[in-house]
């Protein structure tokens, strides 16, 4: 991440939808707090607020792939 080292000298919590490996244990050495939703959770929790926001405003809104790609059990 571009941003990685800047989150690390200057933040508490750095809050993502995707942290790598290598990072996740950078931060864990280095002592940030990380939370990383996923891709499909932070975009679907999004979208939902976005559309919310967007009502009433004449357009119409086609949304895809609604189901996680991974699912964990």
């Amino acid at each position: 991440m571009s941003y990685w080292r800047k989150a690390k000298k200057e933040s508490d919590l750095f809050i993502t939808g995707d942290v790598g490996y290598h990072d996740a244990l950078d931060a864990l050495e280095s002592g940030l707090n990380v939370i990383d939703f996923g891709h499909y959770e932070s975009e679907h929790f999004f979208y939902e607020i976005l559309i919310e926001e967007l009502k009433g405003n004449d357009l119409e809104f086609l949304v895809f792939n609604r189901e996680p790609i991974f699912k964990f059990y």
